[in-house]
């Protein structure tokens, strides 16, 4: 049977061949890969991925990585997003503050013609490390002392150069107190070298140790003395804020007090609840703490805080010894 080709059904066929042509048009998908991790120290990681394809213009809307404890982690699970543009490369983001054990990860990207699109998973493993802590005295809370006066002063502990020559570089990460009171009291932490930092601290907890993460990194320069305080502002009446360990005191090292510009040796025997922890660049933790008592500094080697425009009220000192217990 012949069949006849009519102007009708020329024109039809070539319809179903376009209309065949639309609905096999193709679209790029974006694609990624997820390429290593760095493990920084026992709780912070860097990852690294790829968008080895942008796809469609202006199609994508975020990228990053999914993680988790859970073999195939997605975007139900935790995540980060490192940015949103839709050029292809490399990309990086670190995530803090992680647990212990081993941790399944994989880039993302996310498009509004795809949804989520994911490289391969990879893992990392965090371990556990002891506490990496700087201080001087037991660190263990034994009491508590105040003024029964108000006004700011800083209980604070003082770092000879010397000491500090192997931790040259590292950073400090965060610091603990252990304030006896939280109302009505308010407190800030201090660091200095040749540069200084401060931070509020926000809602501490009377009783306990309270750990204050540092919003940037101070890092340890071993060329000037190292300080590391809070102030205490608005103490109540009777009030006893700073905690102590039972001593002996490091005199001119782990009892200092600074007020109305100049610093005292605290006149009982013992030294403040004061902990830094630290770590390196390359994410080495390092644990200092000192039991022996050093000799005192002089005069001239005693550290000079900055700050001198805070005024405070003189200083009468009021052991808690037995009274809170």
């Amino acid at each position: 049977m012949k069949m006849k080709f009519t102007p009708l059904l020329l024109l039809t066929l070539l319809l179903l061949i376009f209309q065949s042509c639309h609905d096999l048009e193709l679209v790029r998908i974006a694609a990624v890969e997820t390429s290593r991790a760095t493990v920084f120290d026992n709780s912070s990681v860097e990852l690294t991925g790829a968008i080895i394809d942008a796809g469609e213009p202006d199609d994508m809307f975020g990228y990053g990585f999914v993680y988790s404890t859970n073999p195939m982690p997605t975007n139900a699970n935790q995540k980060t997003e490192a940015g949103t543009s839709s050029a292809a490369g490399a990309y990086q983001s670190t995530i803090t503050n992680l647990t212990p054990g081993t941790w399944y990860f994989r880039a993302f990207v996310n498009t509004s013609s795809n949804g989520y699109t994911y490289g391969d998973v990879m893992t990392f493993t965090i371990t556990q490390q002891a506490a990496t802590e700087l201080y001087w005295g037991t660190g263990v809370p034994d009491d508590y002392v105040g003024y029964n006066l108000t006004g700011p002063y800083m209980p604070l502990l003082y770092f000879d150069k010397a000491s500090l020559q192997p931790y040259n570089g590292y950073e400090i990460v965060s610091m603990h107190f252990f304030p006896g009171s939280s109302y009505p009291e308010s407190y800030s932490i201090y660091l200095e070298q040749a540069i200084s930092y401060e931070q509020d601290v926000l809602s501490p907890v009377a009783g306990t140790w309270n750990e204050i993460y540092l919003e940037q990194p101070f890092f340890i320069d071993a060329d000037y003395d190292l300080i590391a305080g809070y102030w205490v502002f608005n103490q109540g009446v009777n009030s006893f804020p700073c905690g102590i360990d039972a001593g002996p005191a490091y005199t001119g090292y782990g009892d200092l007090l600074f007020f109305e510009g100049s610093l005292y040796t605290s006149d009982f025997d013992a030294n403040w609840c004061i902990k830094l922890i630290l770590r390196n660049r390359a994410g080495k933790q390092a644990e200092l703490s000192h039991y022996t008592s050093p000799p005192s500094p002089t005069d001239k080697d005693k550290p000079r805080v900055s700050q001198a425009n805070k005024s405070v009220l003189p200083l009468n000192y009021s052991q808690s010894k037995n009274a809170n217990r």
